[in-house]
């Protein structure tokens, strides 16, 4: 039976640890704005930061930092109603735009 099955806490090379954290957030908002119009707006973050330290019998030990944050979000403008007397068909367009 392997080591790990028997303690999930337990290291190879003593001194091992891996200390993740995580922030997430999102934000979703419609608005009707009349005539048909509706206004959707779609947004996130995210923050994650680490820290790792492996401790090694043969080589130097290591110790890494990771601290991260990204954020996004989209802008939607809708029209419901008819085109020329019709009904929409359910096809559309649309425009994508990112920053990074």
């Amino acid at each position: 039976m392997s080591e790990l099955r028997h303690d999930r806490t337990r290291n190879f090379t003593g001194g091992d640890f891996f200390r993740p954290q995580l922030q997430f957030g999102i934000l979703n908002v419609r608005q009707e704005l009349g005539a048909g119009l509706s206004l959707k707006v779609n947004a996130f973050g995210r923050h994650f930061k680490a820290e790792q330290f492996n401790a090694s019998l043969i080589d130097d030990n290591t110790r890494g930092f990771t601290d991260t944050t990204s954020a996004g979000g989209t802008l939607q403008l809708s029209h419901q109603g008819k085109v020329a007397a019709r009904e929409p068909t359910g096809r559309g367009r649309g425009v994508c735009l990112q920053r990074r």
